[in-house]
């Protein structure tokens, strides 16, 4: 049995059975399958088990049990528990299982020690369908919340020790409130913000929702606390805390002493400055330092109960719908290869976008992946500093423009470029900017300044009343179609970080005046570039993601799972490249005769779309008599087969190739 998970838990990339029987000990799988599939199993002992050697080895008195759910996505509708749900990792409703769990985690580390699949009500109500997936009778219907209880109940009678119990807003219900203030177990539970609350005699007086309540606190209530270390640091928000009422320990524990408190929790982002609400119990004297960290344990417990399994040596986790973060603001992490393309942002006369013709495409290998090959590992703007300056010499006497999005937002990289390519990226609201550093006085002892005085942030200007904003007319903004109408400002500054190098930029920022969509701050490393200029170039980025969006449709990208790495990174470049014959081909039809394109009847069609484009290199292609008519040597059927003979007898007509026959689909 050790060496079954020996070889579950080990480096190969594929974990069928022959494969897992090779790994633990050369023989073949029949004694796995039937311990796996046949074998009669305790799962709740094994689980009990798990729990038991999990607290033991993670052992500690302010560990937090966190209780989260996560779905998985199914096809069918066998499986127990399967049906149209939520599911976060997915942002959508769609048709998964959903299992909640529970995580002990402390100082040590976390491990999930409980679990439990979630039954909706039409499944319970159902008594056929219950047996035909072997559930057993005495299952019933009990929400999430019920289920986490649960979890937190067996934990707490098996003498697991943790101080806290830490989730979301869905297991922030009453009934378990009340059960954790019984067992002694204090708590971190988000909270909607229109949810009321009123402080008792002895506290200061605070009513009304928590959004309210937030909005009236004092600019000295807030501290600002890190809650966690994120990729790039500590991640830093602002916390205010506020005790609403004390409550006695033995009036929900008989023979409890001491005090405890209940609060309200607030966290306020620095960049955007939305909100979090959350409702804490705990013992008197309990500082905020000690929520904070309490609250930052759910994060780390769901980045380990929804981490993809890794299927390939290059494998990165990286988001989705794009090979960089999304233009859009979503951030969905998937398990994949992480690839970097350079593409020509063309306009074409039959689109009112600009189509990305890629030109060069690389693979960015993961930090695994380096590490086990022992090389060193590069990062993505590594690879994407050594593109754009192989890109600079070809055309050297053109002006260049790399538009890109927040992740290549990297002042290593923009440093490296700016002489050579103009760069044009996504900035942090709230990035560090200063004035250009005063000249140097001769005979000045120490190094000379990189840097002066410190400006607000682009986060703070957007609150300013002084902050001059002009509006403009910026098509297809947010990918709208048309005009809209925005206020943008703009001024120079020096973007600096410590340790990194400073890079001059000037920046836009622009906002919705209607508060439609969330404000936007493009840096150019051009100074002498006008705003205008710098959003046209901006908005362009976004149609990239139309071209990679129609290589994975057409021409099967990031769908080769069942090939080698080695193929894959051959036949990836070729498949982007063979997408920009077809837009400037099209290009130059149009130029020749204008596209046509069918009208329906319930609706006007002002230029053809996409579709249509695409079929026009093709039936020119056809046309031109480079490839030969199909119909001419396709195999006859029924009666025009039996007079042609067998097959051994069938003539192709002369001048026709014998080889094979081609078919192109874009």
């Amino acid at each position: 049995m050790l060496r079954t998970l020996d070889a579950v838990l080990g480096p190969e990339r594929r974990k069928t059975g022959w494969m897992r029987a090779e790994a633990a000990d050369g023989a073949r799988p029949w004694r796995q399958q039937t311990v796996r599939g046949r074998g009669r199993w305790e799962a709740d002992a094994l689980r009990d088990t798990v729990r038991d050697h999990a607290t033991e080895a993670l052992e500690a008195p302010d560990a937090v049990l966190v209780a989260d759910e996560t779905g998985f996505l199914k096809q069918g509708k066998a499986s127990r528990g399967v049906g149209r749900q939520c599911i976060g990792s997915a942002s959508r409703i769609t048709n998964c299982q959903v299992g909640v769990f529970a995580a002990y985690a402390s100082r040590h580390g976390h491990a999930i020690i409980g679990r439990a699949l979630y039954m909706p009500k039409d499944w319970v109500k159902d008594p056929a369908r219950l047996a035909a997936a072997h559930v057993p009778e005495s299952v019933a219907f009990a929400t999430k919340p019920r289920l986490a209880l649960g979890m937190a109940e067996r934990a707490i009678a098996a003498g697991a020790p943790f101080a806290w119990v830490a989730a979301d807003v869905v297991y922030g219900t009453g009934e378990v409130e009340m059960a954790l203030r019984c067992a002694g177990v204090g708590y971190v539970f988000g909270t909607n913000g229109t949810q009321p609350y009123n402080s008792w005699i002895g506290k200061p007086g605070v009513s009304g929702t928590a959004e309210e309540i937030a909005r009236a606190l004092a600019p000295s209530a807030w501290r600002r606390l890190p809650a966690g270390e994120g990729t790039k640091g500590p991640r830093l928000s602002n916390w205010a805390y506020l005790e609403l009422a004390d409550f006695d320990a033995d009036e929900y524990k008989d023979g409890a002493t001491g005090v405890w408190k209940r609060g309200l929790l607030v966290r306020r982002g620095l960049a955007d400055g939305e909100g979090a609400f959350f409702s804490t119990w705990c013992p008197a004297g309990a500082p905020i330092e000690t929520l904070v960290s309490v609250k930052a344990r759910v994060g780390r417990s769901r980045t380990r109960s929804r981490r993809p399994r890794p299927n390939s040596a290059s494998t990165t986790t990286r988001p989705g719908r794009d090979p960089m973060h999304s233009s859009r603001g979503h951030f969905v992490k998937a398990n994949g290869l992480c690839w970097f393309t350079l593409a020509l942002l063309a306009p074409v006369p039959w689109s009112e976008w600009a189509w990305a013709v890629p030109f060069l495409t690389a693979l960015a290998s993961s930090g695994r992946h380096a590490r086990g090959r022992g090389r060193r590992h590069r990062r993505l703007t590594a690879w994407v500093r050594q593109a754009l300056l192989q890109l600079a010499r070809w055309p050297p006497d053109r002006r260049i423009v790399a538009v890109a999005d927040r992740s290549y937002a990297a002042l290593e990289l923009l440093h490296a470029v700016r002489g050579r390519v103009c760069v044009v990226a996504r900035l942090r609201l709230d990035a560090r900017l200063f004035d250009p550093p005063p000249p140097g006085t001769p005979r000045t002892i120490g190094r000379p300044r990189v840097v002066g005085t410190q400006r607000p942030t682009l986060a703070q200007r957007l609150h300013r009343p002084d902050t001059p904003w002009c509006r403009l007319e910026v098509g297809g903004w947010c990918g709208g179609g048309g005009h809209r109408l925005v206020e943008a400002a703009s001024g120079t500054a020096v973007w600096h970080h410590t340790g990194l190098p400073t890079v001059p930029v000037r920046w836009v920022l622009v906002r919705d005046p209607q508060r439609r969509f969330d404000p936007q701050a493009p840096l150019c490393t051009d100074l002498s570039a006008e705003p205008a200029d710098v959003l046209s170039w901006f908005i362009r980025r976004w149609s990239v993601e139309a071209t990679f969006a129609e290589a994975r449709r057409h021409l099967g990208v990031e769908t080769q799972r069942q090939w080698s790495d080695a193929a894959v990174a051959r036949t990836t470049p070729a498949l982007l490249g063979l997408f920009s014959p077809v837009p400037l081909r099209t290009a130059d039809l149009h130029a020749r005769s204008a596209l046509t394109h069918r009208r329906a009847a319930w609706y006007r069609k002002e230029e053809p779309t996409q579709r249509r484009a695409r079929r026009r290199p093709a039936l020119a292609l056809g046309r031109s008599g480079a490839f030969p008519d199909t119909a001419a040597h396709r195999r006859p059927r029924g009666s025009a087969a039996r007079r042609a003979g067998p097959p051994g007898r069938h003539r192709l007509p002369r001048g026709v190739p014998t080889k094979v026959e081609v078919r192109a689909r874009f």
